[in-house]
């Protein structure tokens, strides 16, 4: 079991985790995959574990990924602003919408590429309500439609007034 002081750390990943994202080489189990995509830096380590434990794992996944060199520990979270932050702030984009997607996505749908594909090509409010009912069925097949639904109800709050509140109705 981790120290207290272990837990508050924040594992992001190596550029060789960066890789293996990318390229599959190591053939990981859907666990530490699923694990070493959500570890950004903004997490801590006892998150991680709660959220590897959620998906079958334990505190042994992430240990491994930190030992085969996949994760690497940064002290702080990472300075780039928080979905919570921004929406505490009143802050509303597009972008920030798209980016608390791209960062939920790999949560619920794995190492699935096609919904990151989906919300790259997005340069509109209107393309990204229409990826939304595309992600919505797509987490419907997974039975993940309760989360889902918490995570496009934030990323249609991030959207500006008039795009995100017509459409939300």
């Amino acid at each position: 079991m981790p120290t207290p002081e272990l837990l508050t750390q924040c594992p992001r990943k190596t550029p060789a985790g960066e890789d293996e994202v990318r390229s599959r080489a190591r053939g990981l189990s859907r666990i530490r995959r699923q694990l070493l995509i959500a570890a950004n830096g903004r997490y801590t380590r006892g998150q991680l574990r709660d959220i590897a434990g959620s998906i079958g794992g334990s505190d042994a996944d992430l240990s491994a990924l930190l030992d085969d060199g996949l994760l690497t520990v940064a002290d702080e979270v990472a300075s780039r602003p928080t979905t919570a932050q921004a929406l505490a702030a009143g802050r509303r984009s597009l972008a920030l919408a798209k980016l608390h997607l791209l960062e939920t996505c790999p949560m619920i749908f794995g190492g699935d590429l096609g919904p990151r594909e989906l919300l790259a090509s997005v340069e509109t409010p209107a393309q990204l309500h229409a990826t939304l009912e595309v992600l919505t069925e797509l987490a419907a097949r997974r039975k993940a439609t309760a989360i889902f639904d918490g995570v496009r109800q934030v990323a249609l709050h991030l959207l500006p007034r008039e795009t995100g509140d017509a459409l939300a109705a």
